[in-house]
């Protein structure tokens, strides 16, 4: 098993060194890196904070707090694994056919995920925390103690991602699963006839404080539960994998029928050729379908948050919401453009151009699609919280300038993804720094841009210039399209090269 693992290890380290955006993902980190440390300073801060609260108080213990707390940390841990940790199954597939035991590859990858640096990161908090308020007043094997559970809360959060995360490539009502468990954790708030956040505290305090208190009971009930996850997580992957070999994945009937209407656009032109070609591509094939249910499920959370209730209510949040709700699809999909085709590219160039009528289909496509977000934030304008000229100003400066800057990374963008396959496919290492680049611009430069338009200008002219300059973009772009046809053109051999590895 151990010399199993040690090969998997160096097949992984040689593939991601081995790998043509290696130099891309070397800048990327470095950007990462920069808000790892500014999270390492705010963790530092924020133990701090509670060690001080927690030194001055007399009537709970400094363990018992962070156990009140730990429900809180671990639904924030589950969420921020969906933006780095994948399954462990994503270099499966060249092992099938091997001589390797059935589940050794699995049990590889899963030792793996346990041994992620990632599980540290709530660390940054709790050493220092323990080391203010434990040390000195219960001494250092009281201290280990309190950090050994927080690991295995933390091993057990993350085999409860892994599970979730598999279930969802399935189907997206797994969605229900992580909210019903959520849901009943949540049901502790009830208690003497009223909901109270102080009674969830107090509840969760009172099992898990016994973890520092050597009460073994309990920790035979949290390592039951670690084991458990690891035998339901072990036996989940393997019969994802074997599924997704044997190709059982089906499509629904309904994108089946949607797909077959976009032959509507065919016959018009080239151009209206790849548009019914791209609608087919995003119905037909799992990775692109999910990506527009996610984003349309993401945009509705956030409308009916905005209208119908005061946590939004500020006006930078808001709009820092309505830009991140109309320009979603294009963060999620427009900007891995040519990495889906890349599945099929040696066609593409086949015909001079052809790239051309490619980029423009994707363009008029995701302009139109801002009416999805557009029209589902219109609760927001019914309800009072903004104005229709606001939401039609940040629409058209979405679908002319934003579009136009995350179609850019056509030029950039040297990675295949794959169209279907999650589990089985090559291990895409990563996310060009580039791409991270045009991804942050996108999000945050309209707020910016538009704080400064605030200062010269009122509101309604603020929204009449945000409209113009989109205007302009759109009916431009011809030109600009045509330029990054241009450089695409002379990275062909190597963005091909690249493609092909």
């Amino acid at each position: 098993m151990f010399s199993t693992y040690r090969l998997l290890r160096r097949h992984i380290k040689l593939s991601e060194k081995r790998s043509v955006i290696s130099s891309s993902n070397e800048k990327a980190k470095v950007i990462i890196g920069i808000f790892i440390g500014f999270g390492v300073l705010y963790m530092l801060f924020l133990a701090v904070i509670l060690a001080l609260g927690a030194n001055s108080s007399r009537f709970i213990t400094p363990y018992s707090i962070m156990y009140g707390i730990a429900p809180f940390m671990m639904v924030v841990d589950f969420l921020f694994r969906f933006t780095s940790q994948q399954t462990p199954a994503q270099m499966v597939k060249p092992y099938i056919l091997t001589p390797l035991p059935k589940y050794s590859c699995i049990d590889c990858f899963i030792v793996n995920s346990l041994t992620s640096y990632f599980h540290i990161s709530w660390f940054t908090l709790l050493v220092p925390y323990a080391y203010m308020t434990i040390l000195f007043r219960y001494g250092f094997v009281m201290m280990v103690v309190f950090l050994l559970s927080f690991l295995v809360m933390i091993l057990i959060n993350s085999q409860w991602y892994i599970i979730v995360r598999t279930l969802l490539n399935r189907s997206i009502l797994w969605w229900l699963l992580p909210i019903a468990i959520y849901g009943c954790a949540a049901l502790t708030m009830y208690s003497g006839g009223k909901w109270d956040i102080e009674n969830m505290f107090t509840w969760w305090s009172d099992k898990l404080s016994p973890l520092c208190e050597y009460g073994w009971g309990t920790w035979a009930v949290l390592l039951a539960v670690f084991v458990l996850l690891i035998l339901v997580n072990r036996r989940l992957q393997y019969v994802s994998v074997m599924r997704e070999l044997s190709r059982e994945e089906k499509t629904g009937k309904g994108f089946l029928w949607l797909s077959k209407a976009s032959e509507l656009f065919a016959n018009h032109g080239e151009t209206s050729e790849y548009v019914s070609l791209e609608i087919k591509s995003i119905l037909r094939n799992k990775n692109p379908r999910k990506a527009l249910i996610f984003s349309t499920i993401t945009v509705i959370f956030f409308s009916c948050a905005i209208a119908f209730t005061s946590i939004y209510d500020t006006l930078g949040m808001q709009r820092f919401l309505y830009v991140y709700c109309l320009c979603l699809f294009s963060v999620t999909m427009l900007s891995k453009v040519m990495s889906y085709e890349a599945n099929y590219i040696d066609f593409l160039m086949v015909h001079k151009e052809n790239i051309i009528s490619l980029l423009k289909a994707k363009y008029y496509i995701y302009s139109v699609l801002i009416l999805l977000p557009f029209l589902l934030l219109m609760p927001a304008v019914i309800s009072g919280k903004t104005t229709l000229l606001t939401l039609i100003g940040l629409a058209f400066y979405t679908a002319g300038v934003q579009n136009a800057v995350t179609l850019q990374l056509a030029v950039y963008n040297n990675t295949k993804l794959p169209l279907n396959t999650k589990l089985t496919a090559k291990s895409v290492n990563g996310t060009n720094y580039k791409e991270l680049l045009v991804v942050m611009f996108v999000m945050f430069f309209p707020l910016l841009f538009i704080k400064i338009l605030d200062l010269f200008l009122s509101e309604t002219m603020v929204n009449i210039t945000l409209l113009t300059a989109g205007l302009i973009t759109m009916l431009t772009n011809s030109l600009w399209i045509r330029n990054i046809y241009n450089r695409m053109q002379k990275n062909r051999y190597k963005t091909l090269e690249a493609f092909h590895k």
